[in-house]
């Protein structure tokens, strides 16, 4: 690496930059100026290194700083100088900051401002109970996404339902929050360009709490097309309303979701439905979502079903025309007035269900064109051949 003066330099390689800040960073007679036209720089798992230069501000013209990994003591105070900044990874607290108390964290988390161009934002393992009001104002208008992870002691989440620009958001390990509503305030529509919202692993959270009007009006989640719950082992409703848009909802491990759709919404557009682990308790529920609701239901995708018989008839609705069923250890027998009733099926697939022993002495919906993944030896001119022989497509394994 070169130790004389550097002109247009304007990415600094992973590779480079523990030369450079062994050299340099240390010092308190560094002249950063000669690096003013440095735009990029990459540090992620520099791990050696544990502070940025003091005259970090001297950088003007830095536009994307990567620290992911590295284990630094503080942030440079000139930080807050480096107008141009578009990309920092993360924000370390320093040891006074952590150990200053909850007060503390929630002044530095307001003291934040990030430029108004932000995109993207992710906040993990904040110790606080309570996040700023500010992440909802104007200096957050422009984000696209937000990711909150790992903040163990929230029981409130940031009000960001009015960040119009907002598709996806992620809400992950937030042991505390028991409801997810209350923390919305503001009579107008709702997260009215989020496309994607993932909630997961929240060990306390019951469930949603928005206003009765807001569910019924379609005032929230206008545009929400996938909705992921997993590892939410007290949530006891799936939707938190009408929901026009959505298309994949995604259920795994809520064991206690006794309700899919709240009882004060009549239409619901859901086209298709995955349940990973679908557990016995989770089983027993399910006769309790009012699947038939569903009109628009086409598609089911079931994995980890623990019941030895799939599944007691009148539960599924009959506008179904696909149907997977995958990684069933525990599945012997195929409930055949069940599917009988699936008049409209049309592709079924059973993969990695070791214990099925057979199809449906009644045999598979007529309407079916197109069968895959079943056991190779009973089906393909064995004892079930006769039960399957009249569908288009088949595929065995």
């Amino acid at each position: 690496m070169a130790t004389g003066q550097i002109h247009h330099l304007q990415t600094l390689s992973n590779e480079d930059c523990w030369k450079l800040f062994t050299e340099h960073a240390f010092g308190d007679n560094v002249d950063l100026n000669d690096y003013q036209n440095l735009q990029t720089l990459l540090l992620s798992w520099c791990k050696k290194l544990s502070l940025l230069p003091k005259n970090m501000g001297s950088l003007i013209n830095l536009r994307y700083l990567d620290i992911e990994g590295v284990p630094l003591k503080e942030m440079p105070q000139q930080i807050n100088q480096m107008k141009h900044l578009q990309f920092l990874s993360n924000v370390v607290l320093s040891d006074r900051h952590i150990n200053g108390g909850i007060k503390i964290k929630r002044d530095i988390l307001d003291a934040l401002r990030p430029h108004t161009n932000l995109k993207h934002l992710e906040i993990d393992n904040y110790r606080g109970t309570t996040f700023s009001d500010s992440i909802g104002d104007f200096a957050f208008s422009n984000l696209v996404s937000i990711k909150i992870s790992n903040c163990k002691n929230c029981c409130i989440l940031p009000h960001v339902g009015q960040l119009a620009f907002l598709k996806s958001l992620i809400i992950d390990g937030c042991d505390r929050v028991i409801s997810i509503g209350d923390e919305i305030h503001h009579k107008g529509p709702q997260f009215s360009c989020l496309e994607v919202l993932r909630i997961e692993n929240m060990l306390v959270w019951k469930d949603w709490s928005f206003s009765n009007e807001a569910m019924q009006g379609g005032k929230i989640f206008p545009l929400l097309k996938r909705l992921v719950l997993m590892n939410c082992p007290k949530l006891s409703v799936g939707l938190p309303g009408y929901l026009p848009s959505l298309e994949h909802l995604i259920i795994c491990n809520c064991e206690k979701m006794v309700v899919l759709l709240p009882e004060n919404t009549t239409d619901h557009y859901i086209p298709s439905l995955y349940c990973h682990h679908f557990s016995k308790t989770l089983f027993e529920n399910c006769k309790q979502w009012d699947l038939q609701r569903l009109s628009s239901l086409e598609y089911i995708n079931i994995s980890g079903w623990d019941d030895d018989s799939f599944l007691e008839e009148g539960i599924l609705p009959k506008t179904m025309t696909k149907l997977d069923i995958w990684n069933s250890s525990n599945l012997e027998t195929l409930n055949s007035k069940a599917f009988q009733q699936l008049t409209s099926l049309t592709s079924l697939a059973i993969g990695f269900c070791k214990s099925l022993r057979c199809l449906p002495e009644e045999g598979l919906p007529t309407s079916l064109s197109r069968l895959s993944h079943l056991l190779k030896q009973r089906c393909e001119k064995g004892e079930d051949w006769h039960k399957i022989e009249h569908i288009d497509a088949k595929v065995f394994h």
